[in-house]
């Protein structure tokens, strides 16, 4: 009986270890999913640069 309880208490203490192992990989790759490649923020590209310069230009005398 004493032997019985002995391994249940064992297989209990090695599932809690895993699952906080397995929490921390879990936070781990929360935080690197924030501050991740695909959440930096963007750059603009020549394409809106050019659109914005394209749309705010002004016509002067001297173009015609």
């Amino acid at each position: 009986m004493l032997y019985a309880k002995v391994k249940i208490l064992e297989e209990m203490i090695i599932n809690l270890l895993f699952y906080l192992f397995l929490k921390k990989v879990v936070n781990l790759n929360e935080a690197n999913n924030r501050i991740g490649y695909n959440n930096r923020p963007k750059h603009p590209s020549v394409n809106t640069i050019n659109y914005k310069a394209n749309t705010t230009r002004q016509i002067n005398k001297s173009d015609f």
